[in-house]
């Protein structure tokens, strides 16, 4: 579906955009920079010529593809080229129906010497004929009729800007948007977008006495209450019991790693880290009749309650983001109460097994809308290991560790010089001990709570589980 007829041109910047015509639909391809930090040897593995035929850049001209390779490698460090990500977004009367990132494609090279930015148009109507259908059952759940009389009347722009109001947290501003949609189109704009907002910012009042009221979290009937009274988190595992003695209860949200739920919640996973995931660890590795594999998960022939929990909340949380984020901070405000009572202070870890970025998670609190959830639950202390290197303007009470693997090593050196923290993972019980008498380095067994370490830090830790003891991919080392 050739929507875009022009190209962007032969020198781009962020920013840029060209519009097309595609099924009645106006669409608009955007060029965005793509914020990850790797070199272009590290996102493009046979970016180095080589003379080995069983390397990923074998060459017979070597020297003329090692100087085109060094010229490309200069031109990006002087910023004269770049990668970007291409986004296609769809309107029909003016009206967006599409998320400015929902179809789009990432670590694309513009401006590449020698290039003229072509390629760039191929992607854009690559991703049209997507965008369109996407497009299509979006209009298909609006009421025609009010649709049709917000464009004659030209209120798209007051719907938007009810729509940016509630997102904004400016409650005011929003409904008097909604006043005034309601007085010059006759008709109750505020029954009928009171979902759309609710997926929007998790606008869900699921605790009111008697169940009146605001409306009903959906969710709530697929995550019933458990230990604790917590719908989504999992109180204290075995080491983080360790964490009481320092004063600390932690609670960690367990997803269903990598892409076993259909959904990538671990984008800078290697293959290692897949293989000896600690999804596979303890009580998540029994089932009934021997031991659960991520083919029986997958198929649901050799899997339990622990991994349908699992696959359950990370489907929930990428297909009803509003809903399971009034979910998790209404976990978070009870789990906080229940550490209390104990006489501990509460702390979380999100991504237990997962590598989300937490930080753009928009949530809402009583009332108010936050950037995340750390921003609405100030004083309380959020941690994760993440292999993202780039994750930057994070809150105060958000610490992470970087994980290393046997890919990242450049990476986690770099980091590490930064003052950021790097875990390491030794086979055997008796090596991470070792590891951890060295000067730099921290014993990251005796408890989970990785906040309380000193910058700058390596932190030993052994392997859990089976498949991770039997790593040789270089992830486990030792």
């Amino acid at each position: 579906m050739a929507a875009f007829q022009k190209g962007f041109g032969s020198y781009v910047c962020a920013g840029d955009w060209i519009d097309g015509e595609a099924d009645g639909f106006t669409v608009r391809a955007t060029v965005y920079r793509d914020d990850n930090a790797d070199r272009p040897d590290q996102m493009s593995e046979g970016f180095w010529p080589s003379r080995d035929p069983n390397d990923a850049g074998y060459t017979p001209n070597y020297w003329p593809e090692f100087y085109r390779a060094q010229e490309a490698m200069r031109a990006w460090q002087a910023d004269e080229w770049f990668y970007c990500g291409i986004a296609v977004t769809v309107f029909k009367d003016d009206v967006c129906l599409s998320t400015p990132y929902e179809h789009a494609l990432w670590a694309i090279e513009a401006n590449y010497p020698g290039s003229d930015n072509a390629y760039l148009l191929e992607v854009a109507n690559d991703l049209v004929e997507d965008a369109i259908a996407a497009a299509k059952e979006k209009t298909a759940e609006l009421d025609c009729d009010v649709l049709a009389a917000a464009i004659r009347n030209c209120a798209a722009n007051m719907i938007e800007s009810m729509r940016d109001a509630y997102q904004a947290g400016d409650a005011h501003y929003a409904d008097a948007a909604v006043r005034l949609i309601r007085d010059q189109l006759g008709y109750d704009a505020e029954a009928i977008f009171a979902e759309a907002r609710a997926k929007t910012i998790g606008h869900y009042d699921i605790e009111q006495p008697g169940g009146c009221g605001a409306a009903r979290n959906p969710l709530a009937r697929d995550f019933p209450k458990r230990a604790h009274g917590m719908r989504l988190l999992t109180p204290a595992q075995a080491k983080m019991d360790k964490s009481r003695a320092r004063g600390f209860w932690t609670f960690v949200l367990h997803f269903a790693p990598h892409k076993l739920s259909g959904f990538n919640v671990c984008p800078k996973a290697s293959a290692g880290c897949i293989a000896a995931c600690l999804n596979l660890s303890g009580r998540a590795e029994m089932t009934v009749g021997g031991r659960v594999t991520l083919a029986g998960i997958k198929s649901g022939r050799r899997t339990n309650t622990i991994h349908r929990a699992r696959l359950r909340r990370t489907r929930a949380f990428m297909a009803n983001r509003g809903e399971f984020m009034a979910l998790l901070v209404a976990d978070i405000e009870r789990a906080c109460d229940e550490a209390g009572k104990a006489g501990l202070e509460a702390c979380f870890r999100l991504n237990g097994t997962s590598d989300i970025r937490w930080e753009r998670v928009p949530c809402m609190r009583g009332g108010v809308v936050f950037d995340n959830v750390m921003s609405a639950f100030p004083s309380v202390m959020f941690y994760d290991y993440t292999k993202i290197e780039n994750r930057r303007g994070l809150p105060a009470n958000y610490r992470l560790t970087f994980s290393l693997n046997e890919n990242n090593g450049k990476a986690a050196a770099r980091l590490l010089a930064s003052g950021m923290n790097v875990a390491a993972v030794y086979r055997t019980k008796a090596l991470a001990l070792l590891e951890a008498g060295k000067p730099g380095r921290v014993d990251g067994d005796q408890d989970d709570l990785r906040f309380l370490d000193p910058e700058g830090v390596i932190v030993a830790l052994s392997a859990k589980g089976r498949l991770a003891k039997r790593d040789r991919s270089g992830f486990v080392l030792g």
